[in-house]
């Protein structure tokens, strides 16, 4: 409701995708919108503290939204996400399940915004990233007998499930 109105006043609406889980709410106003229902350019990926993004928000404003940091703000300066599943998590699937009950713990998860896998029975790392889209080597890492995989579109949807 409250987008449509700002919509309908004219205002710009963006979609924030904050780098952690703490205070996840599933609160209607929190879940009824995705980073999917906005353009990239309307999509941040919060990789700052609050004041540094503050600041660098209001440069951008104030430039017409044109690239002017040096740590991109919006999601379309950010490539190498456009091939991923950007769906992958909006949906409670097995495999969703299976990361939500690995992660549910895990502070890297929590305060990171790192999905970490261990192979099971059930999934292997090649059938998550290629669900999610990840077919680079360079998009996860392996430690302590976890994989860490690190897709902010991913996690923005998986913590929704917790």
């Amino acid at each position: 409701n409250e987008l449509k109105a700002f919509k309908y006043a004219g205002a710009d609406s963006f979609f924030i995708i904050r780098g952690n889980a703490e205070n996840v709410s599933n609160h209607e106003s929190e879940t009824g919108l995705f980073h999917t229902d906005f353009p990239d350019g309307r999509v941040i990926l919060n990789l700052w503290d609050e004041e540094s993004l503050s600041k660098e928000f209001v440069a951008e404003f104030e430039n017409g939204y044109k690239i002017t940091v040096e740590k991109p703000l919006f999601l379309i300066e950010y490539p190498y996400y456009r091939d991923v599943n950007r769906k992958f998590g909006l949906e409670k699937t097995p495999l969703v399940e299976e990361i939500v009950r690995q992660n549910k713990k895990n502070e890297i998860f929590l305060k990171e915004g790192l999905i970490t896998f261990r192979n099971n029975i059930n999934f292997n790392l090649k059938e998550v990233l290629e669900e999610m889209g990840i077919l680079e080597t360079y998009r996860y890492e392996q430690k302590n007998g976890r994989f860490i995989i690190n897709n902010p579109l991913a996690y923005e949807n998986i913590k929704r499930w917790f």
